[in-house]
């Protein structure tokens, strides 16, 4: 018996308080109504392009660079020389690694270095010339093995260590 007084007491109160809260409590009340819409306004873009000054390198450092993605190059094109090579990659690897020995001999100052290396690049150019001229890859084979022999003799006579004392 005393527990179904109790009971009734705690429903009268809960009822009291959701009575109270929702009926009385301004807060609710805002919750169910809507807020006028903001206009926002139109955000203006400046776009101001902001340059910022390439570091100064020295010579050696260039050329050493220079030498770094010529061989990366040199490697990427030996690698992509086989039976399904892809052509694209074969053409872009050699005009990369053209273009960085074309670099590294504007930072030589001996002229016989200077001549071997401009040898080995007419070289490599009309190697260039028959890979893309060997359509249905028959001599690819060759193509490596002249790539790798170019890839020696670069090598060989101008690394940094070789030229150190030839850069501009």
């Amino acid at each position: 018996m005393k527990q179904k007084i109790y009971l009734r007491y705690f429903f009268i109160f809960t009822l009291i308080s959701y009575l109270w809260t929702f009926c009385g409590c301004q807060s609710v009340a805002k919750k169910f109504v809507r807020k006028p819409k903001v206009e926002k306004k139109p955000e203006t873009i400046i776009i101001a392009p902001e340059e910022y000054p390439l570091p100064q390198l020295d010579n050696h450092t260039l050329y050493q660079q220079y030498f770094v993605l010529w061989r990366s190059w040199h490697d990427e094109l030996i690698d992509s020389l086989e039976k399904n090579g892809n052509r694209k990659r074969q053409q872009e690897a050699a005009k990369q690694a053209i273009l960085n020995l074309e670099n590294m001999l504007s930072l030589l100052k001996d002229d016989q270095l200077c001549s071997q290396l401009e040898q080995l690049i007419s070289e490599f150019k009309s190697l260039q010339e028959k890979i893309i001229a060997d359509k249905y890859l028959e001599n690819i084979s060759q193509h490596r093995n002249h790539t790798e022999k170019l890839r020696r003799k670069i090598s060989h006579y101008f690394s940094y260590n070789k030229v150190k004392k030839f850069i501009l």
